[in-house]
């Protein structure tokens, strides 16, 4: 990911366009891959949990409805419940997101540093005996 300007708006849609590939392979299926929970399973809602439940507001989430499935599914286990707890989906998203640009548009432009020219050689004293 890039901290440039918008690069935090442009990781969000990125990720969200990767989620939409995942909510389309789920079209039917109840896990990645087979019948029953996998590793891919696991691996892939450790990746995407916190995104989903903390960053995704109820508009966003509407358009993955079966990757919500999905992590509701899993979220049934008795595993999931001993790690996570009880599965809640925010309202509205963070917003710190919207907030990138403005921060970064009004940060002052940093000064360039004058180099000196390095000092002339000293040559060192002569003890006195």
């Amino acid at each position: 990911m890039s901290y440039e300007k918008g690069g935090l708006f442009k990781a969000k849609s990125e990720f969200q366009k990767k989620l939409k590939h995942v909510d389309t392979h789920l079209y039917g299926k109840e896990y990645l891959v087979g019948c029953e929970l996998s590793i891919a399973d696991i691996a892939l809602l450790n990746a995407c949990y916190t995104y989903l439940t903390f960053f995704t507001g109820k508009k966003e989430l509407k358009s993955l409805c079966n990757l919500v499935a999905w992590v509701e599914r899993i979220a049934t286990t008795p595993a999931f419940k001993k790690w996570y707890g009880k599965t809640r989906f925010v309202d509205n998203a963070l917003t710190w997101f919207k907030t990138e640009a403005t921060a970064v548009a009004a940060a002052p432009k940093k000064q360039e540093k004058v180099v000196k020219a390095p000092a002339a050689p000293v040559e060192p004293k002569k003890p006195a005996y």
